[in-house]
């Protein structure tokens, strides 16, 4: 039994749902970095130490912890793995050290560290955080190698820093482009093998992003929980306080509109029929002038129009 549940692991873990080629994490280091196969090789050791460190520490220390609390905990605790790594890369090979570059410390930030501490780690014990981390770095170390290994050789020519004399290198697969195209074709091929011969698995499950989101909304709950004080030692449900805080910033707009309305109205000119006398201006004075013309106006018009049919009905 122990020994079916181990296999089911390596392949769910490794093959099945690849973190590199079918959950698509942690792939700026190997497009950036594996080039060659020391370098591939290096940075799937330090991945893989990293993982382990991360999920067993997690599932030991963290799972009391909020969410929001453990993701800059997993890359102190990434910065606490690469760190002694670049320097011996440093002192031991300058060439190694000046191609990962940046690279290097960056990966105390992996994606792949947080992403499988928050789905495995705080939900399972330390001997199933250990059997992941163990997998899921074994899974993404060997895509990494093939792909320096065959980088190396299409690239540069040559294997291991071994000039294997061939007539035709393609440089192009030394750039960040190469890397990418090569990544595609390999999980392209990888769904097809799992396709074909573990119809039951579902590959596309590594793009599953609904714990992700459930994850989100756990911590943005929490942090909300934290902001919210409780009055009068008064036990008052979350849901209750948010409603709270709906209805306060429902009246804080209700207010500023009546405010700006209320400005409006002061700019408006009132009409001259109900402005109080006190209150009149040059401005109301005016409009009655203008008022006691258009009503001249209209009056002489009616008079001209009753005198010609005046003279009309004498003809």
């Amino acid at each position: 039994m122990k020994n079916k549940a181990t296999n089911q692991n390596i392949r769910r873990n490794a093959i099945t749902i690849n973190p590199l080629l079918l959950e698509a994490v942690g792939l700026c280091p190997v497009v950036a970095i594996a080039t060659t196969l020391k370098s591939s090789a290096i940075l799937a050791v330090i991945t893989l130490i990293q993982l382990i460190v991360s999920e067993l520490f997690t599932s030991l220390f963290l799972k009391k912890i909020r969410r929001y609390w453990r993701v800059p905990i997993y890359f102190i605790l990434g910065i606490v793995v690469v760190f002694p790594f670049a320097l011996i890369i440093y002192k031991s090979n300058a060439e190694i050290y000046n191609q990962f570059g940046i690279f290097l410390p960056l990966m105390a930030i992996n994606s792949l560290i947080a992403l499988h501490c928050e789905r495995v780690a705080v939900k399972n014990n330390p001997r199933d955080s250990f059997n992941d981390a163990l997998f899921v770095g074994l899974g993404y170390g060997v895509i990494a190698i093939v792909v320096g290994i065959i980088r190396e050789v299409l690239g540069n020519g040559s294997f291991a820093g071994i000039e294997l004399k061939m007539p035709l290198k393609f440089s192009t697969m030394l750039l960040p482009f190469g890397g990418i195209m090569l990544l595609g074709f390999m999980a392209a091929g990888l769904k097809t093998i799992i396709y074909k011969y573990f119809p039951n698995e579902n590959p596309d499950k590594g793009f599953d992003t609904s714990e992700i989101h459930r994850s989100l909304r756990g911590s943005i709950r929490e942090m909300m929980a934290d902001d919210f004080e409780i009055e009068n030692g008064e036990d008052i449900s979350l849901a209750e306080q948010i409603k709270e805080k709906e209805v306060k910033v429902k009246e804080k707009k209700e207010k500023k509109k009546e405010t700006k309305k209320k400005k409006r109205q002061e700019k408006e000119i009132p009409s001259t029929r109900t402005r109080p006398v006190e209150d009149r201006t040059y401005l109301d004075d005016f409009f009655d002038m203008l008022e006691e013309l258009e009503n001249t106006k209209t009056e002489t018009k009616e008079n001209a129009d009753m005198q010609e049919h005046g003279k009309e009905g004498d003809d």
